[in-house]
């Protein structure tokens, strides 16, 4: 029986520090994307984030040239400081979301998706040249 008590108020316990976990993490996504709403409202140039730093997939580096070129949009890795990782990760997600939104509002809800499929499209073309080295003399 006290094991089984033990068992219970255990989970019990678990379950609630779960709940506060999500609940800190909620608060930390719309921090986020509060921060970066009044960023907005101030005219500050749109920027998204990326955190943690993840491989990027082939032609990446276009779409952000892309990003930048036509909707005046940076691309940054965020550091999280002095926060705790999960919870920066999670403002991430709130700011990437409300900048994603803005972008759409201005520049067409599939913007992001045609710049994407545009930088595959321009990497694929460029992957398909053949590979010539200056430094080698053609005979």
């Amino acid at each position: 029986m006290y094991r089984f008590v033990t068992t219970l108020l255990a989970t019990h316990i678990l379950a609630d520090c779960r709940q506060e976990r999500r609940s800190a993490e909620a608060e930390a996504c719309k921090a986020g994307g509060e921060v970066v709403r009044r960023a907005i409202e101030r005219g500050e140039p749109l920027l998204l984030l990326e955190y943690p730093p993840l491989p990027y997939p082939p032609g990446h580096g276009i779409y952000t040239d892309l990003l930048k070129q036509r909707c005046q949009v940076e691309w940054e890795v965020g550091q999280p400081g002095d926060r705790f990782v999960e919870l920066f990760i999670e403002e991430v997600h709130g700011w990437n979301l409300i900048v994603g939104a803005e972008i759409r509002k201005r520049h067409g809800k599939m913007i992001m998706d045609d710049l994407y499929r545009e930088a595959r499209h321009i990497f694929n073309q460029e992957s398909d040249k053949p590979e010539t080295d200056p430094g080698f003399p053609r005979r």
